[in-house]
């Protein structure tokens, strides 16, 4: 059975068609395609062990695929290293938190700033380059836009883990990137840190512009926060539309209850 609703990919920001990952004689991803155009989000869905992030890993260089492509705004980015799709815009976070503890926040922020930076990160940090002053300035803006204030100066690893995860968004931000890809944001959060990363993603959104491909265990917080839903399972598309249409998909259904 098709997907139930799906939006034209025609002048997608991101387009992926046909790609496929093969771990020995395990097919993570077969066939799979997508698109998001620009400004737009797109909650991705599924099984522990559907695929998700193996696509995340493709999206963003980890992983190379067996077939497909992978194109941003018509380039193709299949087959390079993480640091080019880097620079081409293209910014994510993980599902596991991976801040450098023993820096401050602000520091952890403008090492999102890496692909901007000229010459030498470390000698960016003494001070040394002329560009220092706009680089601490955005992350400044970043700071007060995620309300990160309080806590700028503080070690990475002395803060609460919801304020690491709003820093570990922060550090992908600083990118300025055209497209953001979240690999479970929500994890670990309360449920007013959750409400909170809503109220975020649409501000992004909003006042910054990426278009964002979101993977979330949570189905409510992906279902208030995206644009259209894509469900996953066993490494294959199973429905794509709205989220009530997603959720309500017989075959999502089946993979979530077994």
């Amino acid at each position: 059975m098709g997907p139930p609703h799906c939006v034209s990919g025609a002048g997608a920001l991101l387009a992926v068609q046909g790609l496929s990952v093969s771990f020995g004689g395990i097919r993570a991803l077969d066939g799979v395609g997508l698109h998001i155009h620009a400004s737009e989000l797109l909650a991705l869905i599924g099984p522990n062990g559907s695929g998700k992030t193996t696509l995340f890993n493709c999206i963003s260089g980890v992983y190379r695929a067996n077939q497909g492509e992978i194109r941003l705004d018509g380039r193709l980015l299949t087959g390079l290293r993480p640091d080019e799709i880097t620079a081409f815009g293209i910014a994510r976070t993980f599902q596991n938190i991976r801040l450098v503890h023993t820096l401050t926040v602000i520091e952890n922020i403008l090492l999102g700033r890496h692909r901007r930076l000229e010459g030498s990160w470390p000698l960016a940090f003494l001070g040394f380059l002329g560009r220092e002053v706009e680089h601490r300035r955005k992350a400044e803006e970043i700071i007060e836009f995620l309300g990160l204030e309080a806590v700028r100066k503080a070690r990475a690893g002395e803060i609460p883990f919801g304020v690491q995860r709003k820093v570990e968004l922060a550090r992908a931000l600083a990118l300025e990137p055209r497209l953001l890809l979240l690999d479970e944001p929500a994890a670990g959060l309360t449920t007013e840190e959750k409400q909170e990363l809503v109220y975020y993603l649409r501000e992004i959104r909003g006042r910054l512009g990426p278009a964002l491909l979101l993977v979330e265990h949570d189905l409510a917080l992906a279902a208030a926060a995206c644009d259209r839903m894509m469900a996953l399972n066993s490494g294959r598309v199973l429905a794509e539309g709205t989220a009530k249409e997603v959720q309500n998909h017989p075959e999502v259904r089946r993979a979530y209850v077994g």
